[in-house]
């Protein structure tokens, strides 16, 4: 049944981009398409977006940038001339002012000699530490959290690359920059009789800071045929090619050696009606106020670990303090939940004490105590990266059973323990 409300794409228009977990940084794809083109029953949904990470300094003039400019009519491309070089990667507007980076590019090969490809740029994959696999950007050292993906269609043709909202804002942080956005969503469906819809004459416009949407009824013939048009056909043909010669060499058009004829018509058929709503939009995405991963600004984690028998707990910050040495205690379980991570690991140094970690690079040196208890320098904790630290601090206990000493002779009297290690254990 033919609604309204699916043309006004209020619930969308309602929407920002900015408060979305996935921003995409390019949109390519038909949503829904359904029925036989221009015929009654036809229904379609396309979706397009283009973006432009644009310096803060350069907001302003990169204001007037919207669809016609960075939506999906523009490509990315390398232009040489003998006087200037200009990236793949490089926007200008105006010729020589570098306006903006293009942090997806689509790259396509003449004559369709293979599909595009969207390309994420490698200065963000390289600030951010991630790594592909697949049709997915990794990063390793957070927990191989997926952080940018790239969607296909069922013909295997990139149709959307999109990156998680925290990543994005801490690389345009980094770089000083804002990412513009543009973005062109359509819905059509061509019925017979259009009397459901109750917009005036000649439909609907509304416009507002960041949106234009548009909305109307079209009369059309089968086909798309406007009503009431027509049609002209004028050809031209050569008449002096044999085509039993073996080699024909016509040699130059004159007017001796060529025939023209024309017609003209008009279109008939089924008069049918093409509801169609259209909306465009221009957005900003801020960058995020520090930039944790790629220019390793200093936020206060928020994470308290139990320091002492009466519950009394030490932020993170507090404990790094190597003036003031300290030891914190956590239930057995934590070294199963860290190894049986991707990239987990656990390796024996002596009978008591090893080293674990959920991530390549951050092994910790633990000990075992008298009760079982795994206990770790507390500076050694506190310096991990958050999303380690929430790990440990889920499996915090108070302590007891004292520090292990074999940990507490490798780290204050720098004398390994002369114990064997479990691994090295006959069986």
């Amino acid at each position: 049944m033919v609604d309204q409300a699916w043309f006004e794409m209020l619930a969308i228009r309602r929407r920002r981009l900015a408060n979305a977990v996935w921003i995409p940084l390019r949109v390519a794809e038909w949503v829904e398409q359904a029925g036989q083109l221009g015929c009654e029953g036809y229904r379609k949904e396309f979706f397009g977006l283009g973006s432009l990470a644009v310096p803060l300094g350069k907001r302003s003039e990169a204001e007037r940038l919207g669809w016609s400019e960075i939506g999906l009519a523009h490509t990315q491309g390398v232009y040489a001339s003998k006087d200037i070089y200009i990236p793949a990667d490089v926007y200008q507007y105006d010729e020589g002012d570098d306006l903006g980076i293009e942090l997806v590019m689509g790259q396509s090969f003449d004559g369709g000699a293979a599909p595009q490809v969207w390309h994420l740029n490698q200065d963000l994959v390289m600030a951010l530490g991630l790594s592909r696999e697949g049709d997915e950007w990794i990063r390793p050292n957070e927990n191989y959290s997926v952080v940018a993906r790239l969607r296909r269609d069922k013909k295997a043709r990139p149709i959307a690359l999109e990156i998680k909202n925290e990543f994005l804002r801490d690389y345009l942080a980094a770089r000083s920059m804002s990412l513009r956005v543009t973005s062109y969503r359509e819905r059509e469906w061509i019925v017979d009789n259009a009397e459901m819809i109750k917009w005036p004459e000649g439909g609907i416009e509304e416009k507002s800071e960041q949106d234009r949407f548009r909305a109307q009824v079209i009369p059309i013939l089968e086909g798309y045929h406007p009503v009431e048009g027509g049609f002209a056909v004028f050809r031209i043909s050569r008449t002096d090619v044999d085509p039993d010669e073996d080699v024909p060499r016509p040699g130059p058009e004159t007017d001796a050696n060529t025939a023209s004829e024309s017609r003209e018509g008009v279109h008939r058929g089924k008069v049918l009606s093409r509801i169609v709503g259209e909306l465009w939009r221009n957005e900003w995405v801020e960058p995020a106020t520090t930039s944790v991963r790629v220019r390793g600004d200093a936020m206060p984690t928020g994470i308290q670990y139990i320091v002492d028998a009466s519950g009394e707990r030490a932020t993170s910050e507090d404990l790094k303090d190597d003036d003031d040495p300290r030891w914190l205690w956590f239930r057995p379980e934590v070294v199963l939940s860290l190894i049986g991570r991707r990239g987990g690991e656990l390796e024996w140094y002596t009978r008591d004490t090893g080293a674990v970690s959920c991530s390549p690079g951050d092994n910790v040196h633990f000990g075992l105590n008298a009760i079982g208890l795994v206990t770790v320098y507390a500076s050694d904790a506190a310096s991990l990266p958050a999303w380690q630290q929430q790990i440990w601090a889920g499996f915090n206990a108070a302590p007891e059973g004292g520090v292990s000493r074999e940990l507490l002779s490798a780290q204050m009297e720098t004398r390994v323990a002369d114990t064997m290690a479990p691994r090295s254990c006959p069986k």
